[in-house]
């Protein structure tokens, strides 16, 4: 397990195992509840954040240097970036909106800094 991030009754987590992942549970524990809601073209996910305005999960896949996005649910995935030179050792994110400006800004914790992607 990778990342524990808790919204709306939910807990999501990660898993670079085997069957690299992002799954959710209830905050219940109740083993039914357990379902992955992204499995498909994921490696390495790391620094699930959630963006509650928007209701989406964001994480970056250390492996295939990108960063996703994704609905709650996990349906609507989208690739936002991928840059091999911008995205080096990334194990951390974080996603904030500057209000009077329409722009999201994406903080990436690599090992040695810290970058501010805006788009």
């Amino acid at each position: 397990m990778n990342a524990i991030v808790f919204v709306n009754r939910w807990m999501y987590f990660s898993d670079w195992g085997k069957d690299p992942k992002i799954e959710r549970i209830g905050m219940d524990g109740n083993p039914a509840s357990r379902k992955a809601i992204v499995k498909k073209d994921i490696v390495w996910p790391n620094g699930l954040c959630l963006d509650y305005a928007s209701e989406r999960i964001y994480w970056i896949d250390a492996k295939l240097k990108s960063i996703f996005t994704a609905d709650l649910d996990g349906s609507n995935v989208h690739r936002i970036l991928h840059n091999a030179a911008q995205i080096l050792h990334p194990f951390s994110l974080t996603v904030f909106e500057v209000r009077r400006k329409v722009k999201c800004h994406i903080l990436i914790f690599h090992s040695f800094y810290i970058q501010n992607l805006q788009f």
